[in-house]
């Protein structure tokens, strides 16, 4: 991933089969080397935005807690592969492809994303992929958001 620094962050990144330009305001929470190389969970259908002039084309999860004072990224595990899908454990991947989520979706479903014990979850389950759970930085607390 390529990271360029403007009042926002404006990241390139392989995902998956795609490249894709994500536009976010992580800038003064998350320094540029901490995202340089990284791999990070991506929401990737939902509809392009124009943040800072440039159009965004997905964004990133990271948690949120401290009435916003407090901003890091989900991670993902190392041994994860790029692009793979985020599912809940005990699940499997989908096999549908939702283009774009609708608002309303996308809103219930961020109302459900919280830190338990370090973990990503979703209601209550924890969010997977290939390699593993999902995980916030340590000292993270219990109910963050994940946003």
């Amino acid at each position: 991933m390529r990271v360029y620094c403007f009042p926002t962050l404006h990241l390139v990144g392989q995902f998956g089969e795609e490249v894709r330009q994500i536009v976010t305001g992580l800038r003064k929470h998350v320094p540029q080397d901490q995202l340089q190389g990284a791999k990070v969970a991506v929401i990737m259908n939902l509809k392009t935005a124009k943040l800072a002039g440039l159009n965004s084309e997905g964004m990133i999860l990271a948690t949120e807690f401290d009435e916003g004072a407090g901003v890091k990224l989900l991670k993902v595990p190392q041994d994860s592969e790029v692009g793979v899908q985020i599912f809940l454990e005990g699940g499997e991947p989908s096999t549908a492809t939702v283009k774009q989520l609708k608002t309303a979706v996308w809103d219930t479903v961020k109302a459900g994303l919280r830190v338990v014990g370090e973990q990503g979850t979703f209601d209550g389950k924890k969010l997977v992929c290939n390699a593993g759970i999902l995980t916030s930085e340590a000292g993270v607390p219990d109910g963050a958001l994940i946003k």
